[in-house]
């Protein structure tokens, strides 16, 4: 049973996270150990497997990038570290953020490095719109190979945008 069935929530890159957190207090109220001391040691045992389950899946469903990289996981189009690359004209732009930064704080242009950071806010932004358009694909259930490789490029690319945020 994958996390989105254990929730019985749709297969989605969007999910209602008001409605996750309900689902969540049912099933670990259900599954609590503390619930189960009535039942064989084997009962016990299964309980406390989905309570773990129960926690693992929500941590993981809460946080978008997280849900992401389980769709695709759990859809066979794992990320492989090292094996996927960004499109070129993505890391093109990227550098001459870099290049900026690193002009900026040699220079310590306050301005540059403000700058900088609008572009990568810009990005990111960008970066939601096409998120909503790929959802909805999934929405429709016409997923391809095409959403697939966007989402990867999504996933891909925002680890690289918060890289770049986390060395302001």
């Amino acid at each position: 049973m994958d996390h989105f069935e254990l929730f019985e929530i749709e297969k989605d890159l969007l999910v209602d996270k008001t409605a996750l957190k309900k689902k969540y207090y049912q099933l670990i109220k259900k599954y609590h150990p503390d619930h189960a001391i009535h039942l064989s040691e084997d009962e016990q045992i299964v309980h406390r497997n989905l309570a773990m389950q129960t926690n693992k899946a929500y941590k993981i469903l809460l946080d978008q990038t997280s849900r992401i990289e389980y769709l695709l996981e759990i859809s066979g189009h794992k990320i492989e570290e090292g094996g996927n690359k960004l499109p070129a004209d993505f890391l093109m732009q990227m550098m001459e953020i870099n290049e900026l930064l690193m002009d900026a704080k040699m220079e310590g242009k306050e301005e540059d490095i403000h700058k900088a950071k609008d572009h990568i806010l810009q990005f990111q932004s960008e970066l939601s719109d096409q998120l909503s358009q790929i959802n909805d694909a999934f929405s429709e259930g016409k997923v391809t190979e095409k959403e697939y490789s966007a989402l990867k490029n999504y996933i891909l690319k925002g680890r690289y945008l918060k890289r770049l945020l986390s060395q302001l």
